[in-house]
């Protein structure tokens, strides 16, 4: 972003996207988090200024490390302004992560343009993504609260699929889906 942002922003434009995410930042301190807040509002500026917006796009450790009780991810947003900096929530990480995504979409409303619909087996083994409406996450109750607080795009992801092939999982997420009543 800090050497081809220029190049980014004609790439989006050209493609008729409406956003432009980074997916990691370091959550190392909270110094460190603020520096990344100020560099990701710049970026933001000159983003929303070409007609797009941009977004952070988190993991769990954005909500596992606390700085005097504070989330990365809650400090990320309390740095940035929302007219700069959208969070592209992946509700899975929020739930690995230890927190509510039902709670964090209604105590930060406005602010993610995008969520990803994304399941986890157990928060006993990390990253054992399972198909949407299969794990442990409140799809339907993050779907809800999305839908009430101004969220453009809910992309259903999968990122591994254990023992079903990738159609298969595509197939049980959309028919989990369906039977919420969202597709």
């Amino acid at each position: 972003l800090q050497d081809e942002l220029s190049r980014f922003i004609d790439g989006a434009l050209a493609l008729e996207a409406r956003h432009i995410s980074t997916w990691w930042g370091p959550c190392e301190s909270a110094d460190q988090v603020k520096r990344d807040a100020a560099f990701y509002e710049s970026v933001g500026e000159r983003v929303t200024a070409a007609g797009m917006k941009f977004c952070y796009h988190n993991h769990d450790h954005e909500l596992l490390t606390t700085f005097d009780g504070v989330s990365g991810l809650d400090l990320l947003m309390a740095e940035t302004s929302a007219e700069h900096v959208s969070i592209e929530l992946d509700i899975a990480w929020v739930v690995y992560g230890g927190d509510d995504p039902v709670d964090l979409i209604a105590r930060h409303a406005g602010r993610f343009p995008v969520i990803h619909v994304k399941d986890i087996a157990t928060l006993d083994e990390r990253a054992k993504f399972t198909s949407v409406g299969t794990g442990v996450v409140d799809v339907k109750g993050s779907i809800e609260a999305g839908m009430a607080n101004g969220v453009e795009w809910f992309v259903v992801e999968q990122d591994a699929p254990n023992n079903l092939t990738p159609m298969e999982s595509v197939t049980v997420s959309y028919l989990n889906l369906k039977e919420m009543g969202f597709a």
